[in-house]
Parts: structure tokens; sequence; C-alpha cells
């Protein structure tokens, strides 16, 4: 175990990954290939689209929940709508009110949502479109990537643990956490003594989310055990004259209250 803090009576833990925390955690799906869509951030004039495509997939949620009460949620003439307030995506993802308003107007802008005013002071409603699908191939160990839906788990947005933790952060913990179902499942090759492991260059987490080394360097120091969060632990290979990726072992959060600790120490 490399973390145990103590804050707002909760203990906050980051263990090894077991398999049965893939399918324990609460989770909202990112599009992958909207993630890394080239076709979005050429029409906005931008090098990528990563807070808008996690803007969307969060309205998608409430769309979809919208969905399950679409007697409350149908418009006039019979379009399903749903609410999401520009606070509470600053909320969700730490943008200021700027960064929220300028992504939510860049979603209308290549006709991913449509947002519709009800007046002062009321949210506006919002309708979702479906994006375009492309086939993506990504420069790593995957290959070849088609409108794969990885999972983001809710805590990286919704505990106050995390709220200091950086978007592209958050986004490269989920990718690699996602990844890890394929190391239980090929566990011959991808488990040793301190659990199981994913081994990817930097170079291709670059090029996957379309960010500079420095930047990617930055979140890593965010998330390791080392220098960051301890939601990730880096062992690098080093061979001479060989550029070989490094082993990723990504840890389990949990949260768990405090109360009992508490009186079991008085």
């Amino acid at each position: 175990m490399n973390t145990n803090e103590v804050r707002n009576e909760a203990i906050y833990e980051y263990d090894a990954l077991q398999e049965q925390d893939l399918v324990q955690e609460n989770y909202f799906a990112m599009p992958l290939d909207l993630l890394l869509s080239e076709t979005y951030p050429h029409m906005l004039g931008k090098s990528n689209f990563i807070k808008e495509a996690v803007a969307y997939a969060l309205i998608r949620r409430n769309y979809h929940l919208s969905a399950l009460n679409a007697v409350k949620y149908t418009d006039e003439s019979g379009r399903l709508f749903c609410y999401f307030t520009i606070n509470e995506l600053c909320r969700l993802t730490g943008f200021s009110k700027n960064t929220a308003t300028t992504v939510l107007e860049n979603l209308v802008k290549v006709h991913l949502i449509e947002r519709e005013s009800q007046g002062p002071n009321l949210p506006w409603k919002i309708y979702v479109y479906d994006y375009k699908k492309e086939d993506l191939m990504v420069n790593d160990s995957f290959t070849k990537i088609k409108n794969i839906i990885f999972p983001i788990p809710h805590f990286l947005l919704e505990d106050a643990q995390f709220e200091d933790l950086s978007l592209d952060a958050k986004l490269i913990y989920a990718y690699m956490l996602n990844f890890t179902k394929a190391s239980f499942k090929y566990r011959e090759k991808y488990c040793d003594k301190k659990g199981a492991y994913i081994m990817v260059t930097q170079e291709a987490l670059c090029d996957i989310f379309r960010i500079k080394k420095d930047k990617l360097i930055k979140c890593m120091n965010e998330l390791s055990a080392a220098d960051g969060i301890g939601l990730i632990d880096v062992e690098c290979q080093h061979c001479p004259g060989k550029n070989l990726p490094n082993k990723y072992y990504i840890k389990a959060f949990q949260r768990r209250i405090l109360k009992g600790n508490l009186e079991s120490q008085k």
C-alpha cells in the first residue's frame, strides 16, 4: 500500500489492482474514437478534442438518464432533452467558468449538441446528437481501435480527493485502467509479484492523447506512487540501444469511512 491519507473522515487507499476491482467500480462511458477524433478538432482549429469529448460524454450520460423518464424530458415536438449546467461541468472537470462555456459552445459548433435557453436563471435544454464513428489507428501495442467505449471511474470526477488532479492525468489513468483488463486475461505474460501491468512507451501515450512529452511527464508525476497521488507505479526498463516500454502498475482506489477506526483508537 502506497498511500493512507485521512481527509473528511475517510481513509483513502491505493492498493494493487485486483481483477474484481474492474467490475465493482462505477463508471461513465467515454467514446474513445471521439476522444481521438481528428475531424472535430480540425473543425475548431484545435490540436485535440479532449475537453469537449469529456463534456460530451458527461452530457450524454444525463441524456440517457432523461430517457428513463422520457415523459418528463420530452418537449412539445417529441424530442428528448436533458439538463447539464455550466456549474455542473465545472464541478466535475475542474474547468473554469469561461473554459466550460467555451467547451459547450464548441460542441454546438460541431453539431454534437444543441442548447435552448428557457429564460433568465433557468437551465438550458440540451439536445444530444450522435457522433461520427471512425476507424482509428493507434501507434502502440493495442493497434487498431474501432468504436471502443472505455470506462472512466466516477470517483475521478466526483471525489474531492482528486479535484486537483488534471483532466489529462485522469484520462490517462482511466485509459490504462481499461487496458489492464487484457493484462488479467493474459496474466501469464502481464502479471508478476507486484500485480498486473501494461507496457507502453511514452511516445505512444503522447500520440494517443496528442500531448507533448513534457506534459505527459507532468501527468505521470501527478499519478505516480513516487511523486504524486499514488494511482500508478512505474517501472522503467533499461537496455542499451533500445527504447523499451515502461511497465505501469495500475492501482485500485478505495474510500473507506473512518468512523470505526476513530472509535478503535479511543
